[in-house]
């Protein structure tokens, strides 16, 4: 992490060190420390956490990209295993098409639902692959989601939506998590992966960039749970 960055977000911001540590959720000290040079590296869950904190991407921090950038995806908490109330949906994995229905989770995972939105409308999804690695979502993360149906608000540029991609006429599809951006003629859907080169997705006329390629957004990703 660069020290310089993360005082040109506190400034931008107009926060203290101790005042965005609190809203990182970290002791009093946790930027302080780093700035001071009493600890060189920020360990665990605090690259990601001081990332949203200073509402930035972990790049811009470390001094990777110039570019402000989005922070990583909020998580909703990090759990044991527990009973819940939320069904597994599918698989998400960016670049890869397959056999409609070839992959369904093997496990059965439920967490709580989000109070935001009602829990009937609430699936989960298990992460595979790098294309959300930019974002600090890991293989194996599992996504909160919400089924595009039960929302009342368009959705905005930069939501990270589940997509079903079908091309070849519906033989093969893509389930992955995207970033959503709409332009004046097109709508683009980006993979967020540092490990991955994962094309986007495009969607312009009602046709994907695929041969017969099509596309359905089915969800909205509202958080993700490492489980533990």
């Amino acid at each position: 992490m660069r020290k310089d960055r993360i005082e040109a977000r506190l400034k931008a911001l107009g926060l203290t060190q101790f005042q965005a540590a609190e809203k990182a959720g970290k002791h009093a000290h946790f930027i302080y420390d780093f700035m001071i040079g009493r600890k060189r590296s920020f360990k665990g869950d605090g690259p990601i956490r001081l990332a949203q904190a200073l509402e930035c991407s972990i790049e811009y921090l470390t001094g990777e990209s110039d570019d402000v950038g989005r922070p990583p995806l909020s998580a909703a908490a990090s759990y044991t295993y527990q009973p819940g109330s939320l069904p597994v949906a599918g698989i998400v994995e960016a670049g890869v098409f397959r056999r409609p229905g070839a992959i369904s989770p093997a496990l059965k995972l439920d967490l709580p639902p989000f109070p935001s939105y009602p829990a009937e409308a609430q699936v989960l999804y298990v992460v595979r692959g790098g294309g959300l690695d930019a974002r600090g979502i890991a293989e194996g993360t599992v996504l909160t989601a919400v089924k595009v149906e039960a929302l009342s608000e368009p959705i905005r540029n930069g939501e990270i939506v589940v997509v079903e991609h079908f091309r070849n006429g519906g033989r093969e599809v893509e389930v992955s998590a995207r970033e959503i951006q709409h332009y004046t003629d097109r709508i683009e859907f980006h993979a967020l992966s540092r490990s991955e080169n994962i094309p986007s997705i495009i969607l312009k006329d009602g046709k994907t960039n695929e041969r017969r390629g099509r596309l359905k957004i089915v969800a909205i990703v509202i958080g993700a749970t490492i489980l533990l």
